[in-house]
C-alpha cells in the first residue's frame, strides 16, 4: 500500500502538468478555430468582390452576346477564324441566291389576298338556313331575301 501512495504522490505533479498543458492546447485550438472562421469569411467577401470586379470589366453575362472572356483577352488572335467565317457566310449566301433564282423565276412577291374568300368556288357543302319571325310573317309581306355565300 505504501508503494501505491508513493506512486500517487509522484503522479500528482505529473497530472497537474498534463492538465495545464491540456488547458493551453484547448485555448490554442479555440484561437485557431476563430482564426479559421475569420479567414473563411474573408475569402467569401473577396470572392464576392472579385465577381463584382469581373462584371465591371467584362459586363454582365446577359450583355455578352456569344463572346467568352477568353475571346476578349485574345483579341486579334482569332482573326483567321473570323476570316474563315466570312468566307463561309459568303459561300452560303451565294448558294442561297442560286437556289432562290432556280425556284422563283419572278422577283415579284405574291401579294396577300384582301377581303373575304369566295366560298361559292369551294367544295364545301351548302346548308340553307331560314330565320323567320312569326309575328312579322302575319303582318308584313316578304319582298325578297339575302343569300350570303
Amino acid at each position: 500500500m505504501t508503494q501505491h501512495v508513493r506512486s500517487l504522490r509522484q503522479s500528482s505533479p505529473r497530472s497537474s502538468a498534463l492538465q495545464i498543458e491540456l488547458v493551453s492546447l484547448k485555448s490554442h485550438v479555440s484561437e485557431r478555430d476563430t482564426q479559421i472562421d475569420s479567414l473563411r469569411e474573408t475569402v467569401l467577401n473577396l470572392t464576392h468582390e472579385n465577381e463584382l470586379l469581373r462584371r465591371r470589366i467584362y459586363g454582365n453575362k446577359t450583355e455578352r452576346s456569344g463572346t467568352s472572356e477568353m475571346q476578349l483577352t485574345l483579341g486579334s488572335l482569332l482573326d483567321s477564324e473570323k476570316q474563315l467565317q466570312k468566307q463561309l457566310d459568303e459561300a452560303l449566301s451565294k448558294l442561297a441566291d442560286e437556289t432562290r433564282d432556280e425556284t422563283q423565276p419572278s422577283d415579284k412577291p405574291k401579294t396577300k389576298p384582301k377581303g373575304r374568300r369566295d366560298l361559292s368556288l369551294s367544295n364545301l357543302p351548302r346548308v340553307l338556313v331560314e330565320i323567320l319571325d312569326e309575328e312579322l310573317e302575319k303582318t308584313a309581306k316578304r319582298i325578297g331575301f339575302d343569300d350570303s355565300c
